[in-house]
């Protein structure tokens, strides 16, 4: 009894030290990924989060099932339909921000930006319906000095299930 005890303790201690390591390694450089797949005989997608180059930002685009690449941006541009930079803190002279979304089979789906600051909803804009397998939208947000702190984006459905969230500082620089 003693000796299964220790083997359980010891997977137990391995997997905590692993945990424990996983934001340090990401803090070093190394490669976080997620991997999907329910499927036993299917392979399972594997999608790597490339590390951000900006100061503040961990990765260079915040992603899930429904949005491929999402991002924070000070202007997309609309030849290219792509964010200009990437933003993850934003100071409290600059007064209006972008935030980009990829979405990635949702067709049919009519698709709204929905900003919140201090779990208060600020605004909700109307993206339309979503006509292709591979969509990109955006949408903006003037902000106020006043309105310092972390600031929450949701990628909602019409009928108010959540596909997507991602969020940012501002003025607290």
């Amino acid at each position: 009894m003693g000796r299964v005890m220790y083997k359980q303790t010891s997977k137990l201690l391995w997997l905590m030290s692993g945990l424990l390591l996983l934001p340090f390694a990401l803090w070093m450089g190394g490669e976080f990924s997620a991997i999907a797949g329910n499927d036993a005989n299917q392979a399972p997608a594997v999608r790597a989060l490339e590390e951000s180059t900006v100061p503040g930002c961990l990765f260079a685009w915040s992603s899930s099932d429904a949005v491929s690449r999402g991002r924070f941006t000070r202007q997309v541009d609309r030849n290219k339909r792509e964010p200009v930079d990437q933003v993850c803190q934003l100071s409290s002279d600059e007064k209006r921000i972008f935030y980009f979304s990829d979405l990635h089979n949702q067709q049919g789906k009519q698709i709204f930006h929905l900003w919140e600051y201090q779990g208060r909803e600020m605004a909700k804009v109307a993206l339309g319906t979503v006509k292709g397998a591979r969509w990109r939208v955006w949408s903006s947000k003037n902000l106020i000095a006043s309105w310092s702190g972390t600031w929450v984006l949701k990628v909602v459905t019409k009928e108010g299930s959540v596909l997507h969230q991602d969020q940012f500082e501002y003025g607290t620089l």
